[in-house]
């Protein structure tokens, strides 16, 4: 029994009794005898006993020595264990391409890791030249024979419709496979459909149940999604505290998603005591990790927010601008905003101009209607009022209460070279308070 246990990896030196040490002891002794002749299968459960460091002390160097004495003989888990070794660089000279054909005499002998191995290789170049429909034929062969990370990875082949047709059907059968056998990031995959009804009948409670699964394993993206599921109620009862104490566990691994939500529960006060400099210290987290939500509002917090937190323009601007020469929509205009205000850079109308069409031209209404009262003024850019009529119309067309209100305005006063329209300006005054726009209330309320 202990033996065997040894063998197979099962339990961890340490965990054995002073008698199972001894009997080890003794296993271990007979195993290199049995080497010494020339045993291939006592070679290999030398090799691996000193790759575990299981009755000997640990030394990856005799594990290879031991695997390829074993290898050398067929034997095809050795073949498999010694791939790894030197795909690894542990007890050898790093080398893909040896990798790769250890892998592959496992493999021909039928070995599902060396199967899985191989197929990874292919899937990643490493050793070997990339091939997706080599590495599903060498996944499906190990999935076939129950090795859980093939099945993962077929699951996550077909779902991306690489080396195979796209199907989400059978994806989420191959990720339930391998989510049966405990494996975690298919746990986790296969909640995230259930969750959407993507290739399964949607089911939020089945859906909790795997996250919970998954993050029970210390997974951390599971974490996340089960804080998710509690913070918004889905498939389990609503829990605030749960949330955080599940966000938290994401967070502190690291996972940025985690970080966001848990500085939007310090922001909200939902499940912890609220806290504005709780929340940039978990924004910043996220941000350092190239995280765009983390970036931006880390950005709008440090401008905003009176809560224990030092406002900090400059340190707002770094993180916007790192966003906004990236596309995001929202940083170019709030850094247009800080531009135009002088907050944390130099005043440049110009500047607030490039960065408020930059997001304008994404189509943000918010920014159509700055440009356009810029345009109007002939701040940053030339004087237009058409143009500004352009933008005005644009915002308004998306709903913009302001944008509504400067096209009121303009045809009020007939700016510039406009003519005056008392109606058209009465129009749009309506559309923008029926929004509850106060000044284009006021302005309703002087008229009548």
């Amino acid at each position: 029994m202990v033996r065997r246990q040894v063998e197979r990896g099962s339990m961890s030196w340490s965990a054995l009794s002073a008698s199972a040490q001894r009997e080890v002891d003794a296993v271990v002794s007979d195993w290199l005898s049995a080497a010494d002749e020339g045993f291939a299968q006592a070679q290999f459960a030398l090799g691996f006993v000193f790759e575990d460091g299981a009755g000997v002390a640990q030394s990856n160097e005799m594990a290879a020595h031991w695997y390829i004495k074993a290898a050398e003989q067929g034997n095809a888990d050795a073949q498999c264990n010694l791939g790894s070794l030197f795909a690894k660089g542990s007890g050898v000279a790093q080398c893909l391409v040896t990798a790769a054909l250890w892998l592959k005499k496992a493999a021909e002998q039928g070995n599902a890791d060396a199967q899985f191995g191989l197929g990874s290789a292919f899937q990643n170049a490493s050793g070997v030249a990339q091939s997706d429909a080599k590495a599903i034929f060498l996944f499906q062969k190990s999935a076939d024979q129950g090795q859980a990370w093939a099945q993962f990875k077929m699951g996550f082949m077909t779902l991306s419709g690489r080396g195979v047709p796209q199907n989400d059907v059978k994806a989420a059968q191959w990720y339930r496979l391998a989510a049966e056998q405990g494996h975690h990031i298919a746990q986790n995959k296969l909640g995230s459909l259930l969750l959407e009804g993507k290739g399964v009948v949607e089911n939020k409670i089945e859906a909790a149940k795997w996250f919970r699964k998954a993050a029970g394993q210390d997974y951390m993206e599971a974490q996340f999604m089960l804080g998710y599921v509690l913070m918004e109620g889905l498939g389990v009862a609503q829990s605030d505290k749960k949330a955080t104490l599940w966000l938290k566990k994401a967070a502190d691994q690291g996972c940025a998603q985690a970080q966001c939500k848990l500085g939007d529960m310090f922001v909200q006060g939902r499940g912890v005591q609220k806290s504005d400099a709780e929340a940039v210290k978990w924004y910043e987290m996220a941000a350092e990790q190239g995280d765009e939500r983390g970036k931006f509002l880390l950005g709008l917090v440090l401008q905003y927010s009176s809560d224990g937190v030092t406002k900090n323009d400059e340190k707002a601007a770094y993180w916007l601008r790192n966003l906004a020469k990236d596309g995001h929509v929202e940083a170019q205009f709030e850094l247009g905003l800080l531009f135009r205000k002088s907050c944390g850079v130099l005043q440049s109308d110009v500047e607030a101009v490039k960065w408020f069409k930059k997001a304008a031209d994404q189509g943000y209404a918010k920014a159509q209607c700055e440009l356009g009262e810029m345009t109007a003024q002939g701040l940053g850019v030339a004087q237009s009022c058409a143009e500004a009529m352009r933008l005005f119309k644009k915002a308004s067309d998306q709903g913009d209460a302001q944008a509504q209100y400067m096209l009121g305005l303009m045809f009020k006063v007939g700016f510039k070279s406009m003519a005056k329209n008392d109606v058209k300006a009465a129009q749009w005054f309506t559309v923008a308070a029926d929004q509850g726009h106060f000044q284009a209330q006021c302005e309703l309320g002087f008229q009548f």
